[in-house]
């Protein structure tokens, strides 16, 4: 297995710490934050985390180890991006379409999810375009935009990070709630800034 990412590590210690390492419980643990990776993959089909959340409390969840998630996460990553590492959206993603009873209670498309993470680089078996001349300069174009847009997620990602250390930093150790008070109110400008970007191609 790859290297996780932060994200992918807290969440799997999210999950650990509460007990619920159900299908239920990694929904709660992934869209806790509407900031992050799945609520944004959610909001790309029409979904809100929070009418997720709500519509699974009523309902039981299915055990789902931790090693079997990122093991489907990591197939679908391969699927969708040809691209072994994964983040948390793929981990929601491997959820749905493990236990598609479960998607379709919440009225969630897997062709929708699919086509949401879906490299412009790998084409589904429906979806192979008609041979072209010039098919040989389209490729470098959507590669290096695809990359672009890796790029910019990346370092969002870090920037998201790095305010979470610093407002844990100043909540737990400097006991400065104006410090922390900064901090979150700086993470929330970075979703107000980020939000203005193309979600399909940083998903992507």
């Amino acid at each position: 297995m790859n290297d996780l990412s932060p994200a992918v590590e807290r969440a799997i210690a999210a999950a650990n710490a509460a007990g619920e390492t159900t299908t239920v419980g990694w929904l709660q643990v992934l869209l806790a934050d509407d900031e992050a990776r799945p609520a944004m993959l959610l909001e790309l089909i029409g979904h809100t985390s929070a009418a997720v959340l709500t519509t699974i409390e009523r309902q039981p969840g299915t055990p789902l180890a931790t090693d079997l998630l990122l093991r489907k996460a990591r197939e679908h990553s391969i699927r969708l991006r040809a691209d072994p590492e994964f983040t948390t959206d793929l981990m929601l993603l491997a959820i749905l379409h493990e236990f598609s009873p479960l998607a379709e209670s919440l009225g969630i498309s897997l062709t929708a999810l699919d086509a949401a993470v879906r490299s412009p680089l790998v084409q589904g078996p429906s979806e192979a375009p008609a041979p072209q001349a010039d098919v040989e300069f389209a490729l470098p174009a959507a590669t290096d935009q695809s990359d672009a847009a890796r790029i910019v997620d990346a370092n969002l990602n870090r920037a998201r990070e790095s305010l979470r250390i610093l407002d844990d930093y100043a909540r737990f150790t400097r006991n400065d709630a104006t410090l922390a008070e900064l901090a979150k109110s700086l993470r929330h400008r970075l979703a107000e800034l980020s939000a203005s970007l193309p979600r399909a191609s940083l998903l992507a």
